[in-house]
């Protein structure tokens, strides 16, 4: 439902974007990302490409676990 959609721009996000992803270019990935969540934080991480999560696994790791104390 469409209002499901405005329901979430008010709740949490954060986004963290490779500046090497090949997949998704960060540039459309941070507009549309800001598109449903426009006060969102969006963390650019240089030398990290689509699967950030085997890229940096540990900073990644300690980015969400940031994410869940700010946000219980």
């Amino acid at each position: 439902q469409s209002g499901d959609m405005e329901a979430l721009k008010s709740k949490p996000a954060t986004l963290v974007s490779g500046d090497k992803d090949y997949g998704i270019a960060p540039d459309h990935a941070i507009s549309d990302f800001q598109g449903l969540f426009p006060e969102a934080e969006i963390i650019k991480v240089s030398n990290v490409g689509h699967f950030c999560q085997e890229d940096i696994p540990d900073e990644l790791v300690a980015l969400i676990t940031d994410f869940i104390a700010a946000n219980p």
